[in-house]
């Protein structure tokens, strides 16, 4: 067993699963099995694939088969906008 840090970010915050994180308004932590990777860790959460754009892991842009470690800090950002 690992245990990850989590932050979701603006309108994700709404999906998360509130038997994970009661309050997803700030970070919290996950337990993940060994061998995880990020895309899992959005089925753990409750947060549909399709609305990421950005994965974070300690700060560095990680693709969705990432392989998550004990203590990392994660970050999920929807897609954003700009005109």
């Amino acid at each position: 067993m690992a245990s990850v840090e989590v932050r979701v970010f603006a309108n994700l915050r709404q999906s998360v699963n509130p038997d994970v994180a009661p309050d997803p308004d700030n970070p919290f932590q996950v337990d993940i099995r060994d061998g995880e990777v990020l895309g899992g860790l959005l089925d753990i959460l409750g947060i549909p694939k399709d609305t990421i754009i950005i994965g974070l892991v300690n700060g560095v842009r990680q693709s969705m088969d990432y392989i998550l470690k004990d203590g990392d800090r994660v970050g999920f950002f929807p897609p954003m906008g700009g005109g």
